[in-house]
């Protein structure tokens, strides 16, 4: 699945935010875009865990250009680097459609095996 990824792919991680999950949210029967589960930081355009977005390596050099390819000197930032390769939520590209097989600083649990949906 990772890849097929053109720009950003994104997947849901868990252990984050209000309720468990933080990323993307959606519809079930068309997969389209509902919008966001937010951790601590509500206000970002695209709240997304480090461990939680995959991207094309071609965009090195081209879409992102060293020395610092990292654009924030604070914690976090990853809403801020995927919206160098991206303008639009639309363009981001889902790895799985709100999938729960991701957990933040924690393995997998047990009773979750390939990509059965866990919550």
């Amino acid at each position: 699945m990772i890849w097929k990824v053109k720009k950003i792919g994104v997947w849901p991680m868990g252990n984050l935010g209000p309720n468990g999950w933080e990323g993307p949210k959606y519809d079930p029967l068309n997969h389209t875009l509902l919008g966001w589960e937010a951790g601590a930081v509500q206000d970002r355009k695209y709240p997304i865990d480090n461990g939680a977005f995959c991207f094309h390596s071609d965009l090195l050099g081209k879409l992102l250009i060293g020395p610092k390819y990292w654009p924030t000197d604070f914690s976090g930032g990853e809403s801020e680097f995927i919206g160098l390769m991206v303008k639009t939520k639309e363009e981001i590209e889902p790895i799985c459609y709100n999938c729960h097989v991701a957990w933040h600083n924690e393995p997998l649990p047990k009773e979750c095996t390939d990509l059965q949906l866990c919550g």
